[in-house]
């Protein structure tokens, strides 16, 4: 319908699923099956519905940014540009790109997350997808390991080539409850 429905902060820029109920509700749901918003589907177009209890404590978290800032700043000494860029280009939810930035940074070597927040600054782009895709496409440290649970044993083999039968790779049924 062209028009934009909110949900809950904490999940900005996270997958929703979405269902319509009698043919005037918008339900939408989290990766779990757990109903997160619903609301009146509006009938015309290019219009923004707002739930003001969605962003209800998103001012009391608020002040988790200066306790963000100061961690990327121990990480990234001099970074201080990159973070007055994300405030801005990300208005709203800059909290959430921030946090995943500073988590998927733990997983990467130093130099790497600071040439993917210098690519971030070329293209003008500051958010949490477009370092982590940077991250996973140019590290070399940590090279995209191929997590196959063995029904042998039970461990993860990382990065081997296991062959199985393609019947292994059938679709389970999964039954959810409402």
């Amino acid at each position: 319908s062209g028009n934009k429905y909110s949900v809950p902060y904490h999940f900005a820029c996270k997958e929703v699923w979405i269902q319509v109920s009698r043919g005037y509700i918008l339900k939408i749901y989290s990766q779990k099956n757990i109903q997160i918003a619903q609301h009146h589907i509006y009938l015309g177009k290019g219009k923004v519905i707002l739930n003001k209890e969605h962003y209800k404590n998103h001012r009391i978290e608020k002040g988790n940014f200066e306790r963000l800032r100061v961690m990327f700043l121990e990480m990234f000494p001099g970074a201080e540009w990159f973070i007055d860029k994300i405030k801005v280009q990300k208005k709203i939810n800059h909290n959430y790109h921030l946090t995943q930035i500073l988590d998927i940074a733990k997983l990467y070597p130093s130099e790497d997350v600071l040439k993917s927040l210098q690519t971030a600054l070329q293209y003008n782009t500051f958010s949490y997808p477009f370092i982590k895709g940077y991250l996973e496409n140019h590290s070399m440290f940590f090279d995209k390991p191929n997590l196959i649970n063995s029904a042998d044993d039970g461990k993860k083999h990382f990065g081997q080539d296991i062959k199985r039968p393609l019947n292994y790779y059938k679709l389970k049924e999964t039954i959810y409850e409402n």
